[in-house]
């Protein structure tokens, strides 16, 4: 029996990084907004505090009645920071599709699946336990990737919920009857098109096994949850039983626009988009609503466009050193419809929500 704290308690133990916690930030927001007899807590690493701020402010905005968020700190490196102490970036992360990048693929899923050092792991799953107890919420909301905060909550056997970004194949392909993984879905980085065409189930075949025995028997992984283990943390990393039939599991994915299972478990909910939407884009940066209102606008971060009657938002960041003159020499000769930042200071579901765009190309990746 799961254990149940305080009524009206909600605590969101999160990772902090943008693409996996993003959901949990709207969610709370949401709660604050709808529901301001929820106490709503969260438990990340120093930088997600900032972020958590700026929610309360502006649900207070919206709903005054809204109780404060407590913050708490959890030591030690967080997701990203333990990814590039494993030595991993964004830059050295490409690898070919399918046969010919596998062995770069699986060795850094090692890393993707649980990137904390065991020290660190164990300093942040040892707080976790600490913060669990100390706050006695009705219910935890989880980030699937946030491995500490799971094995924490899970040994504490406390009532919990997941809720992810990613969609439903990324979780639920090894759930599919007659061993579909294998054979009816393109693997995880294989570049293979769905339906999976019969020529290619025989290499398809090869890199699902070549997965799984990355992750069950790989000496990196092995070494780790052998020292957790020796030091009371019985079944971390366990990332083929992340799911758990008798927990709620949230994701927003549409069923519309996804791949088609044939089994989605009956404790699995899609929810559709969950973006986190707080203030107008002249709210948060007037500048950029008085050029978005010169025309309409393609929001991108991978190209332009060649319709001449419209105008690019292009978020630009350089990854090294090398010569973008080409970028802003095209940018100067269209007289201003080029915008190019860095970071966007309004949320994007914001600009999406001016009216004035009528086009966004992304990345492809959950939160979008």
């Amino acid at each position: 029996t799961q254990v149940i704290g305080r009524n009206n308690t909600a605590l969101f133990l999160i990772s902090g990084e943008h693409g996996l916690s993003n959901v949990h930030h709207a969610t709370a927001y949401a709660l604050l907004g709808r529901h301001p007899e929820v106490e709503v807590q969260f438990a990340s690493f120093p930088k997600t505090e900032k972020k958590v701020a700026r929610i309360l402010a502006s649900a207070n905005r919206a709903q005054p009645r809204a109780k404060p968020i407590k913050f708490h700190t959890v030591p030690g490196p967080g997701y990203g920071e333990s990814t590039e102490k494993m030595g991993k970036h964004i830059s050295n992360v490409i690898h070919p599709p399918g046969i010919r990048g596998v062995n770069q693929f699986c060795r850094d899923m090692q890393i993707y699946l649980s990137p904390w050092l065991a020290d660190d792991y164990l300093l942040a799953y040892r707080a976790l336990g600490k913060i669990l107890d100390e706050v006695g919420s009705a219910v935890v909301v989880l980030d699937s990737l946030f491995g500490p905060g799971l094995d924490a909550t899970r040994d504490e056997i406390r009532l919990h919920a997941v809720l992810s970004p990613n969609t439903l194949i990324d979780m639920f392909a090894d759930k599919q009857p007659w061993g579909g993984i294998f054979w009816k879905y393109p693997a995880l980085g294989s570049g293979y098109p769905f339906p999976l065409p019969c020529k290619k189930i025989p290499s398809n075949i090869f890199l699902v096994l070549r997965f799984i025995y990355s992750v069950l028997v790989t000496p990196d992984l092995k070494e780790k949850i052998a020292v957790l283990k020796a030091n009371g943390v019985a079944n971390s990393i366990d990332f083929f039983n992340l799911y758990r039939p008798g927990v709620l599991w949230m994701t927003q994915a549409m069923t519309e626009s996804a791949l088609p299972l044939d089994f989605v478990p009956p404790n699995v909910t899609t929810c559709g988009p969950i973006v986190l939407s707080m203030l107008t884009v002249a709210e948060q940066d007037k500048d950029l609503d008085a050029w978005l209102k010169s025309g309409p606008t393609m929001l991108t971060n991978l190209g332009s466009t060649q319709k001449p009657e419209s105008q690019v938002l292009w978020k630009y960041q350089k990854l090294g050193a090398f010569d973008d003159d080409f970028v802003f020499h095209t940018a100067k000769s269209y007289q201003g419809r080029f915008r190019f930042a860095t970071w966007l200071a309004a949320d994007p579901p914001s600009i999406l929500e001016s009216g004035h765009v009528v086009a966004f190309v992304h990345h492809g990746g959950a939160n979008r």
